[in-house]
């Protein structure tokens, strides 16, 4: 199943984690299950990629850690083209196509469970007929 960093952090991930408190059959449960620790670690990936891009060029405080506008909370960078760089470098991180090894679960194993569109859309490929 291939996904943009963005996807999966923004849809697959959360619309995952809703399916997994949803009650089902044990192998959907281990599918389901396996999948999380897949996504969770390819997050961690994307995570610690977008850190250290903006460790490149976010102002740092003497303890090292991003400085913050007291006000709005967001990062305060070194110059305005700074920004813009870690915007842009983070945008195509974000954009960055990746392929999880995960084995779909069928959708007949969910039968009477109430399911959005919105959720099943997220899932994608990860739900089969």
């Amino acid at each position: 199943m291939k996904l943009t960093n963005f996807e999966l952090t923004n849809h697959f991930a959360p619309a995952l984690h809703q399916l997994a408190k949803i009650k089902t059959s044990p192998i959907n449960a281990f599918k389901i299950s396996k999948a999380i620790n897949v996504v969770n670690e390819n997050i961690s990936v994307f995570n610690n990629a977008r850190l250290s891009i903006i460790d490149n060029y976010c102002e740092k405080d003497e303890a090292g850690k991003f400085k913050e506008n007291s006000e709005t909370k967001e990062y305060i960078f070194k110059s305005d083209d700074e920004k813009l760089k870690c915007i842009n470098e983070i945008n195509e991180l974000s954009n960055i196509e990746i392929e999880l090894n995960i084995n779909p679960v069928k959708l007949k194993d969910f039968n009477g469970t109430e399911m959005t569109a919105e959720m099943l859309f997220s899932l994608g490929e990860f739900i089969t007929e």
